[in-house]
């Protein structure tokens, strides 16, 4: 069940990410300022690593590397020792807060 569920959120990111990079190379880039919100467990958290180098991190500054001239924001909001059905059980609150 666990590697269904991670195969299943994995496929959901890659066609988000292959739309995204579709949208982005057919359009043009503007300044809109956009919000990625990194659900996940330690791993998303960064659990002992220094907080800027959790992935969260380094993608918001790879994106301000390549679009220096939109304000993005990556919010963390990993959870460790959470779970796929918690994660999903906490998304309406994440998504309703708007970090």
């Amino acid at each position: 069940m666990v590697v269904i569920s991670s195969e299943l959120a994995l496929q959901v990111l890659a066609g988000g990410y292959r739309w995204w990079t579709a949208q982005t190379r057919t359009s043009q880039v503007t300044d809109a300022e956009f919000t990625i919100l990194c659900l996940g467990d330690s791993h998303t958290f960064g659990l002992g690593a220094d907080p800027q180098r959790s992935y969260p991190r380094q993608l918001e500054a790879l994106l301000q590397a390549r679009w220096p001239q939109r304000r993005d924001r990556v919010i963390n909001a990993g959870v460790p020792g959470s779970t796929s059905s918690k994660i999903l059980h906490h998304l309406p609150t994440y998504l309703r807060k708007g970090h």
